[in-house]
């Protein structure tokens, strides 16, 4: 049927009375109306068009309804059918009804409401059918819809827990291998059969140093429902150890009831190796680096001392130049106009290249207990002035002079000794 809002209505009968009094009728209750005379042309009428309801007599010389409530039935069997007959007997009802009518009322009609009565039945009867229907292939169309999805999501499933990478299992609480994936014999070297047949082996390959605090975890995995994770070895098929990255969580159902335990391993031997390398690149980068730092002590010590020598340098420098320049310069300054200053200058000259020298310090050693007016009159016995030239000089005595060189003597040790203070004073340089 079409989305028509107001039903439409085939009346089928042989007397145009009864035609016109039913479409009257039915008009008077806001039905469209379509009539035929016989039952062929109503064969082709609804062939063209389905109405809503047929109402037809049994009994017409062209074609009688029972021909049209056959042909309805094979061809749309939803279409309702009230048979209206004056002639009807019994067993005509019951093979009306046999062959799909769906009401069955007899003429003449006593009480127009019967009629009207019957049809809004009929009429509810095919909204119902047909929602219910409507509603099936609904449900139909979900249920198929449901099925590829969980097909597919089952392919998919597969797929991921074949084809991944790490090995994966599933354990129920009484130790029986649910799932077991393919990678297990990547890993383990032994095939999901042998595991299935021999659930034990899986703690059986692990290493004995490992065993025993793996079986503590699991127990409390099962006991304390916790999920656990551990690092340990196995031994392989061919005997080869591996590590293994393990993890390990209980599953349980919407109740909460504990359906066994989900595990994930994967090998991380090769993260192993990389971790002991790296270890060892540490200790033997602290080691180095513990080295350097007391080569870093050595040469800071180092410094210290030579920074401690520089500074001992300079002022000994420092105190050369107070004792073997400045007072000569001191000197020069109270020279009298007219008096020369090249003695003065060339023994400054003579003394400063003493004092930078390498052999400086042996000569500063050799003077450190002489008086100032003692060094200067060393000063100029080392450079080959004589006694006279000193007095003149230092403004002095010839016997100041000579006392100077005797007490020089004595500091140097060689007061008694048949030693040449010239000869003395310049080998110290």
């Amino acid at each position: 049927m079409d989305n028509r809002e107001t039903p439409v209505i085939l009346v089928v009968d042989d007397e145009p009375a009864i035609r016109r009094f039913l479409e009257k009728r039915l008009l008077s209750w806001h039905y469209k109306v379509v009539t035929a005379e016989s039952g062929s042309r109503a064969m082709t009428l609804i062939e063209a068009q389905p109405p809503e309801v047929v109402l037809t007599d049994l009994f017409m010389p062209d074609g009688d309804g029972f021909e049209l409530l056959d042909h309805i039935k094979k061809t749309l069997p939803q279409l309702p059918v009230v048979v209206l007959s004056g002639q009807g007997e019994r067993g005509d009802v019951i093979q009306a009804l046999r062959l799909g009518a769906w009401d069955y009322l007899y003429k003449p009609i006593e009480e127009a409401s019967f009629l009207q009565m019957a049809i809004e039945r009929v009429l509810e009867k095919a909204r119902l059918l047909k929602e219910n229907q409507a509603y099936r292939k609904h449900l139909e169309a979900m249920v198929r819809q449901k099925s590829a999805q969980l097909q597919d999501s089952e392919k998919r499933y597969r797929t991921v827990a074949e084809f991944t990478y790490n090995w994966e299992y599933w354990v129920a609480p009484d130790g029986e291998i649910i799932y077991m994936s393919p990678s297990c014999e990547r890993i383990t070297g032994y095939s999901m059969e042998t595991f299935v047949r021999n659930p034990m082996l899986l703690r059986d390959i692990i290493h004995p140093e490992d065993r025993d605090e793996f079986n503590r975890r699991l127990d409390a995995c099962h006991s304390q429902k916790k999920v656990f994770s551990m690092d340990f070895r196995i031994t392989r098929r061919d005997g080869e150890e591996r590590w293994l990255g393990h993890n390990c969580q209980p599953v349980t159902d919407e109740g909460g009831n504990y359906l066994g335990r989900r595990c994930s391993s994967r090998d991380i031997t090769y993260q192993k190796e990389i971790e002991r390398d790296l270890i060892r690149q540490r200790q033997a980068l602290l080691d180095k680096t513990f080295s350097q730092a007391k080569t870093n002590e050595a040469l800071k010590a180092l410094l210290d001392q030579r920074e401690i020598e520089k500074r001992a340098i300079e002022q000994t420098m420092i105190n050369n130049l107070k004792r073997y320049v400045f007072p000569y310069l001191d000197d020069m300054e109270h020279l009298k106009n007219g008096e020369s200053v090249q003695d003065y200058t060339r023994i400054i000259r003579t003394n400063i290249e003493q004092l930078v020298s390498p052999a400086s310090k042996s000569l500063a050693g050799a003077y450190q207990n002489l008086t100032p007016s003692e060094i200067k009159v060393a000063d100029l016995i080392r450079q080959g002035r004589s006694t006279k030239s000193i007095a003149d000089l230092l403004a002095l005595s010839p016997s100041t002079v000579e006392k100077h060189r005797n007490k020089i003597r004595k500091k140097l040790n060689i007061l008694k000794q048949k030693v040449n203070l010239y000869t003395f004073l310049n080998s110290l340089t």
